[in-house]
């Protein structure tokens, strides 16, 4: 592939930092890449968009960057020392092939689709998920995050061309692998359809509604965190639980020392929140151990959006199944097969329940200034600690005690 077109916009007067877009056969852009300068060596070098995922750097794109990163690097560096900020052109005009796809059916009921999508040979698009609203597709790009922590699109296509290449090629790989299957419209709500589903089961729960509480987000304005992410915050935040009940039972040292061989064996140790951290290095409060023992319903809230529970959580007169809730973890033998077990609910699933969960939660904040509010047979603990997790998946939070909890 040819690198086609460099934008440079220089970020500060002193040029110390510039952001830059590159595009590649003038179809596909990758954006948010920076030349930062070496104060000490008072060198320039490039750093690429990545998805931080705790400890470790994951590249969005596979394997271009790698492929070319010597090209575009002496590229850029060649047109930001010449001091040129505008637009560079080269006579290739041919627009991308989709040369390779595969895909799997996320999810049965939304007949919505992951895909991977090979251009040129070269570049390989991951988890691109292909959907359909009424006759026409549409697709979710995969998304990183900027420095100034916005969300925003690492990948974009610039040409209708592209688009037809990719939906037609995805429609021709369909007809070839799953000639059986048929798109079904996904149950898409907007946000004020989904108020008011929830207003009316929160009703029906004898709770107190306010039917004005604000609506929550559109689901194509919300992005779910990696599986990896989720899958491994999971198995973190239980094994913690499990060394807060063996605090009580006295076997505190033993359990830290089994949970963390346990943490290694899951690649779940980066994953470990604040007060878990503090948990497991000797250090956490009497108000860690309480907290920590309630991510119990956090946990419950998480598992279940990975699919690995059928129980209904919208009941939250409860606390959550613990048996339960241990037995999916620890009946995997290592992270690969836990993670085989889990499919994922889908955005609108989720953002169903968060709704629900949001407003049961002004209920029992209401019912703590006003103490004649009905709030049914809801448990006050159980609803905050679930709608935490529930917020998480969608938040840009790493540790969910950050996340506002304000309705």
């Amino acid at each position: 592939m040819e690198i086609t077109r460099i934008k440079i916009e220089y970020k500060d007067d002193e040029r110390k930092k510039a952001e830059f877009s590159i595009t590649f056969n003038q179809c596909l852009t990758i954006n948010f890449c920076y030349i930062v300068k070496d104060m000490e060596t008072n060198q320039n070098f490039i750093t690429f968009p990545f998805i931080k995922k705790e400890n470790e750097l994951l590249e969005l794109i596979y394997p271009t960057l790698q492929k070319f990163r010597d090209e575009i690097t002496n590229k850029v560096l060649e047109l930001y020392e010449n001091h040129i900020d505008e637009y560079v052109k080269t006579d290739v005009t041919e627009c991308c092939k989709v040369t390779n796809i595969k895909g799997k059916l996320v999810n049965p009921d939304s007949g919505m689709f992951e895909t991977e999508i090979i251009l040129d040979d070269s570049f390989k698009i991951n988890k691109l998920v292909i959907g359909k609203r009424g006759n026409n597709y549409m697709y979710y790009y995969p998304f990183s995050k900027s420095i100034d922590e916005t969300e925003t699109e690492a990948v974009t296509f610039d040409t209708d061309e592209i688009k037809k290449e990719i939906f037609e090629s995805f429609e021709n790989w369909l007809m070839t692998n799953n000639s059986n299957l048929k798109f079904v419209k996904p149950d898409i709500k907007t946000p004020e359809e989904r108020r008011e589903r929830s207003n009316k089961k929160i009703k029906e729960l004898g709770v107190a509604c306010y039917d004005n509480l604000r609506t929550r987000e559109s689901s194509e304005n919300v992005i779910i965190k990696d599986i990896d992410i989720i899958c491994k915050k999971a198995i973190a935040s239980l094994s913690a639980i499990q060394v807060t009940c063996d605090i009580n039972n006295g076997k505190y040292k033993e359990s830290v020392e089994y949970f963390s061989k346990m943490l290694d064996k899951f690649e779940s140790k980066n994953y470990l929140n604040s007060k878990e951290k503090r948990l497991f290095d000797g250090t956490y409060s009497k108000q860690d151990a309480i907290d920590i023992d309630w991510e119990y319903e956090i946990y419950w809230a998480i598992i279940w959006a990975l699919g690995l529970i059928d129980d209904d959580i919208s009941d939250a007169s409860n606390i959550c199944n613990c048996k339960k809730a241990i037995s999916v973890v620890f009946n995997s033998k290592n992270y690969e097969e836990f993670k085989s077990k889990c499919k994922m609910r889908t955005i609108e699933e989720i953002l169903d329940m968060l709704d629900l969960y949001f407003r049961y939660d002004w209920a029992v904040t209401e019912k703590r200034i006003k103490p004649d509010t009905s709030i049914g047979k809801l448990n006050p603990a159980v609803v905050v600690e679930r709608r935490r997790g529930l917020e998480w998946l969608i938040s840009d939070k790493d540790d969910w005690y950050d996340i506002s909890l304000n309705t």
